[in-house]
């Protein structure tokens, strides 16, 4: 028999084989603040059976929106394993209970008196939970205990959002806008877009250090598994395609049949790939040593290729712009900073007749250039504040700047609205991680939003969220409020995820919604 009484999935097996001739009731949830209706729903579930098991969704698949879940795995698996009626928590590896159901076998599926009108769960999950109960010979059971809440507990004691976090919320409740899930559940859907920018495939290889070497002065490593993603230009693309059926991704590969293949296998089903093969061009590989315990990066390597272009494969890029100049509602540019954006693909891309909005990043390969110049005009430019103070052309002493917030905030606003006039953009906005995000729009009117991350265990990806999701708002003229609070989520839940193959998606947004705006 199993002793403990927390179960983990690889002990199912053993659980079924044991307990064959017993009846099994399984409740499903997050139970992040466990509250007296959870208690019924467990009181009146254990009387329809001999054992009822509660399975836990494991922190990494809550998307209850930034800073949930409160309590983590372990704490939510020990507070329900001390309840008397309930005889076994399992903890799932998987993002539904479709799984556990299919596996475990109960006879009863027990869920609470909120999902017995199935049309109001916004992620459809209850249907597939019921096809997997029928499955095995098993019935739906709907507890009649009242539903409580408990995000609305748990925001009313302020142990989610932060001051600043629960203003925001309260100006978004004010100003939010009915047409924003009808704009993304049908216009962003028919919306053409066009993504061009740098491809990059992300390798991440999990690590266990080992200490110094014996012979020599430096740190070894044991070599784990190796993850890979589509990154770059790649990752916006299958972003947006999780919101439009019509994305175009303008792809510059190298003559390799194996990136081609990979991509192709990584990219969302609504992205089209529109590739640009050249044998002088080399795919951009970005490679992260991960130590697998707390999942720190160690060391990247960056196999970059070639940083310029040749003039052949700028025409190439330059005539498929100029044929499809009037295809496009919206055109997303995001350069990296390697090399791919030239003025003059910039200058047809300015020409092109859609919404225009471009992200430009500084790095090692474009240090001391004004990149931004090449995107002057467009209707939306998102950029990181380490791009804005290099395009200001001065490096502050940051130490000075933090330790006196009013002039950093005073500073960052004008340097912010210098920079708007110069490229002369409709709207910009620019990025600064933890500390938030600020869009001036185009009567320069200021919104300053927090970021809303709490639980980061990935940065990558997040700029590249948020990029994408404000430029859509945008584009479908959704106020501003509403449109960098979206992006914001966006970017919380790409930073709360380990890789960047899992962008948000509508669903994912809807249910997030839902236990925000409460």
């Amino acid at each position: 028999m199993i002793k403990d009484k927390i179960l983990n999935f690889s002990e199912i097996n053993k659980f079924v084989k044991d307990n064959k001739n017993k009846k099994v009731t399984l409740c499903h949830g997050v139970f992040d603040l466990l509250h007296i209706g959870h208690i019924k729903h467990f009181e009146e579930s254990k009387k329809l059976g001999d054992i009822l098991v509660v399975s836990l969704t494991k922190d990494e698949f809550v998307n209850k929106g930034p800073n949930r879940p409160v309590f983590n795995t372990q704490q939510r698996a020990e507070f329900i394993s001390r309840i008397d009626v309930v005889d076994y928590v399992l903890i799932n590896d998987y993002e539904t209970s479709e799984k556990i159901i299919r596996f475990l076998k109960p006879k009863i599926y027990s869920k609470g008196l909120d999902y017995k009108d199935n049309k109001k769960d916004i992620t459809n999950n209850i249907e597939i939970e019921i096809n997997a109960i029928e499955s095995v010979k098993g019935k739906i059971h709907y507890t009649k205990s009242a539903k409580i809440d408990a995000s609305n507990i748990l925001d009313q004691f302020n142990l989610i959002y932060s001051k600043e976090q629960k203003k925001f919320i309260n100006k978004v409740r004010v100003n939010f806008d009915n047409r924003m899930l009808k704009v993304f559940e049908k216009e962003a859907r028919e919306k053409k877009i066009l993504v061009i920018g740098e491809l990059i495939i992300d390798s991440y290889i999990m690590c266990d250090p080992l200490g110094k070497s014996g012979k020599g002065s430096f740190l070894t490593f044991k070599r784990g598994k190796e993850h890979k993603f589509v990154g770059g230009s790649g990752f916006v693309a299958n972003q947006l395609g999780n919101f439009s059926n019509k994305v175009d991704l303008l792809a510059i590969m190298s003559s390799s049949n194996k990136d081609e293949r990979f991509v192709k296998n990584n990219i969302n089903k609504n992205v089209k790939l529109k590739v640009i093969k050249d044998k002088n061009f080399s795919t951009i590989v970005k490679t992260r040593y991960i130590e697998q315990v707390d999942f720190t990066k160690v060391v990247g390597i960056y196999d970059l290729g070639n940083t310029l272009i040749k003039e052949s494969l700028e025409k190439k890029i330059i005539n498929f712009l100029s044929k499809n100049k009037k295809k496009y509602d919206l055109v997303i540019v995001s350069d990296f900073g390697h090399g791919l954006i030239t003025k003059k693909i910039s200058k047809a891309i300015k020409d092109m007749k859609a919404f225009k909005a471009s992200n430009a990043q500084v790095n090692s390969a474009n240090k001391g250039e004004r990149n931004l110049k090449k995107f002057s005009n467009f209707d939306c430019t998102v950029i990181n504040s380490s791009e804005l103070l290099h395009e200001s052309g001065s490096i502050p002493d940051f130490r000075e700047y933090y330790a006196n917030t009013t002039k950093y905030n005073n500073d960052f606003l004008r340097l912010s609205k210098k920079l708007k006039k110069e490229i002369k953009t409709k709207t910009l906005v620019v990025t600064s991680g933890k500390s938030g995000s600020l869009l001036l729009n185009t009567k320069n009117q200021k919104i300053f939003c927090p970021a809303f991350a709490k639980n980061k265990l990935d940065k990558i990806g997040a700029g590249d969220s948020f990029f994408a999701i404000i430029s859509l708002c945008k584009s479908c003229n959704l106020n501003e409020i509403n449109s960098i609070f979206l992006a914001s989520l966006a970017a919380a839940y790409t930073v709360e995820k380990f890789g960047n193959d899992k962008p948000i998606n509508l669903n994912e947004t809807k249910k997030i919604l839902s236990h925000i705006l409460i």
